[in-house]
């Protein structure tokens, strides 16, 4: 067949070439930028101011979702809560913009016969036990530092607070409105106890125990004189689909709750308690999680640290394999005094979201990342006290007007929160030193009209008769400030 003149020799039809777009111009690539943000507390308030259209992508409730959910396993180490304190105190561990206020995440006690201590710290939320001396009582909160909300979940039948108890706190994936609370105890010398909480449902669930005596242990532990002697007071570590303490002081054993098949189980470790460590302490070991997201055990002796998995083999038969040895000495470059014993480091901490555990050296806390070796000497004090990582993605509103409506639409609990007086007293009133300029007022004297003029565009834009207001004969506008405006009505008084 003979092409005429100006035909192609395609048959596909052609069209117009579209014009290049940025890849800031695009909202869909542009999301996934802004997702990749560090997830620092001063991360999205910053990329709200650049223009609308990031303020309009930040504030999106969706996209929120999605950044903790992207950001969930890097969560940022905000600062701390210390054991050996009356009450639960912040320590900021960020340097400023990121910097949080220590008084703004702490929780003082409401009596002086009141004692509050924590049992632990997961998904922005905190475990507290509440002791009271008159009458002695004991009791639990699970507190969110940000919101200030508090719930008591009460105690269950079964579990005795009479004797060294323990508990974690944590939320399902991607659920923001519910939570549950484990609490495990001991019934007697041989047996562990546990019960898990649901604020779904508002009820505890029954008890699950296990033996504690040493022929559950493995067969292989190094420390055959081992007896059950309670809870320890180190917080329990979420490794995939399990939550793990250490059982008693001076532990030679793990307590596993498996938190699908709501059962427990004890795990002997791979080391004899008293390789290096001090009678009655934990401070020598930590539960971590493993390179490959599994079970995994660090072991001090010395400087060095020596990193244990717990790894299934083909028979099905679990046991413990040493990973790596670190000479904690030469990386953190601890100085040395050849006149004085001073091989001490102690384990004061874990942050499970970043695998990393808190040391305490000569040179100060630091925060040892276990599997990028890289490591964060912390502000403040060189207390031995156990340190709580608080770790959490704190999502500062701005004071647009938008900001309130699009957050109470993320979850029925934001929209709980929010929608309280107290809040918003509050909300104001940390806001009040940068209130935004949404608008303006003009007098029109012909129509007596005190008129209403926006400065914003939507979803912040205001519509101008939502502030119109109708005047009498000789009245005047004077002022506007803190929300209010003064206006003098022509007969003798404003």
């Amino acid at each position: 067949m003979r092409r005429e003149e100006g035909e192609t020799g395609s048959s596909i039809p052609r069209h117009p070439r579209s014009p290049v777009v940025g890849p800031l111009e695009d909202d869909d690539l542009l999301l996934e930028i802004l997702l990749r943000l560090p997830p620092q507390p001063s991360s999205l308030p910053r990329a709200s101011a650049v223009c609308r259209q990031w303020r309009l992508l930040v504030t999106d409730p969706g996209f929120s979702r999605r950044f903790c959910r992207y950001h969930r396993r890097n969560l940022p180490i905000i600062g701390f809560y210390n054991r050996h304190l009356p009450d639960i105190s912040f320590v900021p561990t960020l340097k400023g913009p990121d910097r949080i206020p220590p008084g703004r995440l702490s929780l003082q006690p409401q009596r002086d016969d009141q004692n509050f201590s924590t049992f632990g710290c997961r998904h922005g939320l905190v475990l507290v036990h509440v002791r009271d001396f008159e009458p002695l009582k004991h009791h639990i909160l699970v507190w969110d530092p940000v919101t200030g909300e508090q719930h008591d979940p009460g105690i269950p039948l079964g579990i005795d607070t009479g004797n060294r108890f323990n508990g974690a706190v944590l939320r399902a994936t991607g659920n923001f409105d519910h939570f549950q609370v484990v609490l495990i105890g001991n019934s007697d010398k041989r047996r562990a106890v546990a019960s898990v909480y649901s604020s779904e449902t508002g009820v505890w669930s029954n008890l699950v125990s296990t033996s504690t005596s040493l022929p559950l242990m493995d067969t292989t532990d190094p420390f055959s004189g081992w007896c059950f002697n309670g809870i320890s007071f180190e917080p329990a570590v979420l490794v995939r689909n399990s939550l793990y303490w250490l059982l008693g002081a001076g532990s030679v054993g793990i307590l596993e709750f498996d938190l699908e098949r709501q059962s427990l189980a004890v795990i002997g470790l791979p080391v004899c308690v008293g390789a290096g460590s001090e009678t009655g302490s934990n401070d020598r070991f930590s539960i971590t999680q493993a390179e490959d997201g599994g079970l995994g055990f660090l072991s001090l002796s010395g400087f060095n640290a020596q990193l244990w998995k717990r790894k299934i083999k083909y028979d099905g038969i679990a046991s413990w394999v040493m990973e790596k040895i670190i000479e904690l000495d030469k990386l953190l470059k601890i100085p040395m005094d050849p006149n004085r014993n001073e091989h001490v480091i102690k384990v004061i901490g874990f942050a499970e979201n970043n695998n990393a555990v808190f040391l305490y050296t000569k040179i100060g806390i630091v925060a040892f990342h276990l599997e990028s070796l890289q490591f964060k000497k912390l502000p403040g004090s060189r207390s031995v006290a156990y340190y709580y990582p608080f770790e959490s993605i704190l999502l500062r509103l701005s004071p647009l007007p938008s900001s309130l409506p699009l957050a109470s639409a993320v979850c029925t609990r934001w929209r709980r929160l929010i929608s309280d007086p107290d809040f918003f007293r509050r909300f104001r009133l940390h806001h009040r030193p940068n209130p935004p300029l949404v608008g303006f007022f003009v007098a029109d004297e012909v129509r007596r009209l005190l008129g209403f003029g926006s400065l914003m565009g939507a979803p912040n834009r205001f519509p101008t008769k939502r502030f119109n207001m109708k005047g009498k004969e000789g009245s005047q506008m004077l002022s506007c400030r803190h929300g209010l405006v003064l206006i003098f009505l022509g007969q003798g008084r404003p």
